[in-house]
């Protein structure tokens, strides 16, 4: 419920990366010390013995073994299993898993392996992104907006404009904050680049100031990555990390089924049933952003614009809601002729939290988006931003939707 942020809400809306490259393990086995009574496993690859890790005596050496190869086995140029890939695959608890890495981690095998250390991590999802979402060219001109508390992000973002050698410029937002219009340092700036990328903490009270920016941008014909909020995690684990191109061939495909749609159901088990909607309004993807569009980062959705005052039914919310987070309790909304009429929650403060939402202005009760989302590596946290993504969900957001296509709320 509620998609992510200011450039479709109102006020109040809206594992491990690279290329282990040389070393693959062939076998494994135990090293008693009896001196010290604990286990060892000497970590032998095709290029000979590197390491002596200790192990301890609740994990096996065959595990351990198990879950290495795995992830030598199913990497890709940017994307390492992440810790539900090993535990889903070896049949194990993500408890155990999460046991072993840290083992690995703990006794330097991650480093001496050749897996590179947090800054190139996240400098591969950033370029996993730049190159297969933005298409990024080297004559292209980059701005970066960032702030204090996502300045590594953002130098992720140069990393990668320089691994492809496109020129970049890092635009650090003033520490007060919450800002309400543009800077005209930052409007001229926005005239010298044809990419946009906003890595920045969402800070309460800036939906003018993120609408402001995006709409700016867009008219000046500027591709426009959108991630107020954006953390390290998505970089490092979460939805940075997902193979962009399935994703899109996943998005392309939806969206080619969807085309001249005048109406959806939403039904899930829950108790969900809502009719949208949505003739003459056109579903867009975040999965290739070109000039003169937007799209979030972390991305991997489709969505659309429904018409204003066509939707009805009920909304039964089991994940999350923006400015809430993850729910305790489901929330049922009912909704007539696009408009929040009704919300019931056994959570009390859930409920009046949610109530003083939708009573910003009186477009915030009027439906604004209908998404699904598609990105396997997306993780439910209560930040919209990545939440919106995830793969088997779907969310409607209440508010601003102007800047999408046929928007007039």
């Amino acid at each position: 419920f509620q998609a992510e942020d200011g450039i479709r809400g109102v006020e109040r809306s809206r594992g491990l990366g690279d290329v282990y490259k040389r070393q693959v393990i062939v076998e494994d086995e135990f090293l008693a010390k009896t001196e010290k009574k604990k286990l060892f496993r000497r970590w032998s690859t095709q290029y000979g013995t590197i390491l002596e890790c200790q192990i301890g005596n609740d994990v096996s050496a065959k595990l351990a073994a198990r879950v290495w190869n795995f992830i030598m086995k199913s990497r890709t140029q940017y994307v390492m299993p992440n810790v539900r890939d090993i535990a889903t695959k070896l049949t194990i608890s993500e408890e155990r898993a999460i046991q072993i890495l840290g083992l690995m981690s703990e006794y330097k095998v991650v480093t001496l392996l050749g897996v590179p250390e947090k800054p190139k991590l996240m400098e591969n999802s950033a370029s996993n992104a730049m190159k297969n979402i933005l298409n990024l060219s080297k004559e292209e001109r980059v701005l970066i907006v960032t702030d204090r508390n996502t300045l590594a992000i953002g130098d992720s973002f140069k990393g990668a404009c320089e691994r492809i050698g496109a020129d970049s410029f890092t635009y650090l937002l003033p520490q007060k904050r919450p800002l309400k219009g543009l800077s005209g340092e930052l409007r001229n700036f926005l005239k010298e680049h044809n990419v946009l990328v906003n890595v920045f903490d969402k800070v309460k009270g800036e939906t003018k100031f993120r609408v402001k920016l995006v709409r700016s941008a867009l008219n000046q014909g500027l591709k426009i990555a959108h991630a107020p909020g954006i953390s390290e995690d998505m970089l490092l684990t979460g939805a940075m990390t997902a193979d962009f191109k399935s994703v899109k061939s996943d998005a392309n495909k939806l969206l080619r089924e969807l085309k001249g749609a005048v109406g959806i159901i939403v039904k899930t088990e829950v108790g969900t049933y809502l009719n949208i909607y949505i003739e003459g309004r056109k579903f867009m993807t975040d999965l290739e952003i070109k000039p003169g569009e937007y799209g979030n980062l972390p991305a991997g959705e489709i969505w659309c614009a429904p018409v204003e005052d066509g939707a009805n039914g009920k909304i039964v919310v089991d994940l999350a809601v923006g400015e809430i987070g993850v729910v305790s309790k489901p929330i049922a909304i009912d909704v007539l002729n696009g408009q929040i009429k009704r919300v019931v929650c056994d959570d009390k403060k859930t409920r009046d939290k949610f109530n003083e939402i939708i009573k910003t202005d009186k477009m915030s009760s009027v439906i604004g988006e209908f998404g699904i989302g598609l990105n396997p590596r997306a993780k439910i946290t209560g930040k919209i931003l990545e939440d919106e993504k995830a793969g088997g969900t779907a969310h409607i957001a209440f508010g601003a939707n102007t800047v999408m296509p046929g928007g007039k709320n």
